[in-house]
């Protein structure tokens, strides 16, 4: 099964859209999605038929929540379009226009090619990178755009690995129903432990999370 990479970001408007205050964001918007559009390895995004998402509310009780979300062949892609591309000049600027969030406000998941994520699907998501532990810390606010993209690309190596041992596992259990060998039983206990191993498994490599002012952890 071919999977492709979903994206969802929220931010909350220091103003309206028709507010002087964002103006510069909004002008833009049009200019960037274009770039979107055309960025190798885009699939999808949220839009209503004015091009954009400025009208798309995922919260009912806040109207200056706003929503992104996409889908990309492959986190490299994504990559480079968010930080390798004049989308920079927003992220930039984007204190201008959006509040500071105090929690997580970024969630990506592997999907099947095809399929089009939800609002309320993304909203889960959400909801569940909040609960993510400190320790990841390209998932929090702070961290700087050199530190999140780290995070990407070590999370999502991490979702593989785990959806290829989740499948091993499955091949060990059914080996082991049809073969009840020594063997096979080894076979399937080394498979669980690294699965066990990966519980809680920090994206960390030297240096993470000094282009945001952390400390290099000595391990």
């Amino acid at each position: 099964m071919e999977w492709h990479l979903a994206q969802v970001n929220i931010g909350r408007l220091r103003a309206r859209v028709d507010d002087p205050l964002i103006a510069d964001f909004v002008a833009a918007l049009d200019r960037i999605n274009a770039l979107a559009d055309a960025a190798p390895g885009f699939v999808w995004r949220l839009q209503t038929e004015d091009g954009n998402a400025t009208a798309i509310r995922p919260a009912d009780d806040d109207e200056l929540l706003a929503i992104n979300l996409s889908v990309w062949e492959s986190v490299e892609a994504l990559a480079d379009y968010v930080y390798r591309s004049a989308h920079v000049e927003l992220m930039r600027r984007r204190r201008e226009w959006f509040e500071r969030f105090s929690t997580s406000y970024v969630a990506l998941w592997w999907t099947p090619a095809g399929t089009i994520p939800t609002v309320p699907e993304a909203m889960d998501r959400i909801a569940q990178s909040i609960t993510t532990p400190s320790s990841v810390w390209g998932a929090q606010p702070e961290a700087a755009p050199d530190d999140v993209l780290v995070t990407w690309q070590q999370l999502v190596a991490l979702h593989r690995q785990w959806h290829s041992l989740t499948k091993e596992l499955k091949d060990a259990e059914q080996a082991l129903g049809q073969d009840a060998s020594e063997a096979s039983y080894l076979r399937l206990r080394d498979v669980k432990a690294r699965l066990s191993k990966m519980e809680g498994t920090e994206a960390l490599i030297e240096g993470f999370g000094a282009s945001s002012g952390r400390g290099v952890r000595s391990l």
